[in-house]
């Protein structure tokens, strides 16, 4: 620990390139170095490309920065990088359509159809916390509505009682994907109701 305090007051620089080489993008260090210099680390990623490690990073610069961690993601994706970080894209993309919703639409134009998914699923799930009753009806109308809603069972609290309380308004193909996926949606407090 001493030696690393040493390190990081003599070298923080030299420390970052070493501590993210070695697969330390969630440590503390990382973390405050996304608060003082993220264009630093962004960089380091250009050079550096990193998968995992490089999306643990832009997770944490989408925070403060989403702008900035947009633009490098954009960059992945567009280097066709994106199938390497896929399923590492999902909390990035919602910590962006929480700071930024329209900029993240406005790039999810040019995303391949797989991470323009994603961001729409991101999306939709903010539009779900700010307004259900209008977002599920927007849903319903959609050929994808389905899959999108379902990509938000775990991140919009309460979806299975919120869309309970609409049941009888429910599309028949609606109803259909309820039956068959209804693990996302019963929870122990309103399973009573389902049945």
């Amino acid at each position: 620990k001493i030696v690393m305090e040493r390190w990081k007051l003599e070298d923080e620089e030299g420390l970052m390139v070493w501590m993210l080489k070695r697969g330390n993008s969630g440590s503390d260090l990382i973390q405050e170095l996304a608060q003082k210099n993220p264009e630093r680390l962004v960089e380091f990623f250009r050079e550096n490309p990193g998968g995992t490690r490089e999306m643990m990073v832009l997770w944490e610069l989408g925070k403060n920065h989403p702008e900035l961690a947009l633009t490098r993601f954009q960059e992945i994706v567009a280097s066709g990088r994106w199938r390497e970080v896929q399923g590492y894209a999902g909390e990035l993309l919602k910590n962006l359509a929480e700071k930024d919703p329209a900029r993240l639409a406005a790039a999810a134009e040019g995303f391949p159809s797989a991470m323009k998914l994603q961001a729409e699923i991101a999306l939709c799930g903010q539009s779900l916390k700010e307004s259900f009753q209008d977002e599920i009806r927007t849903l319903w109308g959609r050929p994808d509505g389905w899959n999108i809603f379902v990509g938000n069972f775990h991140s919009v609290e309460g979806v299975g009682d919120k869309i309970l309380a609409d049941l009888a308004n429910i599309p028949p193909s609606w109803r259909r994907g309820l039956a068959s996926n209804s693990h996302g949606l019963v929870t122990a407090e309103n399973a009573e109701k389902w049945w």
